[in-house]
């Protein structure tokens, strides 16, 4: 019901993603002109604010004013879930999540907007790009990774995936939304797959105990069959937790 607005129910509101990263353009605001030129949001936002007389600050305490800041978040995540289907620019749009706002009136614009992201399946994953809620997701170590392939992957990692490998630089703005990093517990998860494990060479056998070595299991590895032995002559995997395990006995040991 402002006066300056009278019998207007409807008003555009548009965002704009500066995908030029040569040219610095995020965190202008415009009211057709442009108001604010450093908000901290990583994106162009242009909607018919009511402004100062010096046409310099948006009126903040206008509920005009507050009702188009409150719409911005629903067009952000409509512009974020069309852009994912645009294959040439889709691993960028995760660079525009905002983080924070330096302007208190666009402060609350953050918050919703990764409440709402939580909820949608928005996540690109491994190992063939589907979509995923940001809950059911991981990030992970180069190392860890380096142990994967598209056509040998454990099954625990298609329940919770790990994001697309280029998306991991922007771990900032996936946590905030609530992307976790692969804990021990998933990765042990990951060696209990006999099936998955029986599936390689010794190559990468000893590849993955490096890996498995530079973490924090102690003794917690003793029910994963990640031990090659030999079986009348065939090779199996095995684990202390299933059977004693022993080391062939070389000359040394036959001294003794």
């Amino acid at each position: 019901n402002q006066e300056k607005r009278k019998d207007i129910e409807n008003r555009d509101i548009s965002i704009a993603f500066p995908l030029n990263t040569s040219n610095n353009h995020s965190g202008k605001i415009f009211a057709y002109l442009p108001v604010h030129s450093d908000t901290g949001l990583p994106f162009l936002v242009n909607a018919d604010f009511l402004l100062t007389s010096s046409r310099e600050g948006i009126r903040e305490d206008e509920p005009w004013n507050q009702w188009l800041r409150d719409c911005i978040p629903d067009v952000f995540v409509e512009a974020f879930e069309t852009w994912l289907d645009i294959e040439a620019y889709r691993d960028q749009i995760y660079g525009f999540i905002p983080l924070e706002s330096y302007n208190d009136f666009l402060k609350p614009i953050v918050k919703t907007i990764h409440d709402e992201m939580k909820n949608r399946e928005i996540i690109l994953t491994e190992p063939d790009g589907q979509k995923r809620k940001p809950d059911l997701t991981r990030t992970a170590s180069k190392k860890f990774r380096s142990l994967l392939s598209a056509g040998i992957y454990p099954r625990v990692l298609l329940d919770t995936r790990l994001v697309l490998s280029e998306l991991e630089k922007y771990q900032n703005q996936l946590k905030t939304i609530g992307v976790k990093t692969v804990g021990l517990e998933l990765v042990k998860k990951c060696f209990q797959e006999r099936k998955w494990i029986g599936k390689h060479d010794y190559d990468w056998l000893l590849d993955s105990y490096r890996y498995l070595d530079q973490q924090n299991f102690e003794n917690a590895l003793t029910d994963c069959p990640i031990v090659p032995i030999d079986v009348k002559g065939e090779r199996k995997y095995s684990c202390d937790y299933e059977q004693p395990i022993y080391f062939e006995c070389d000359e040394e040991c036959q001294r003794v």
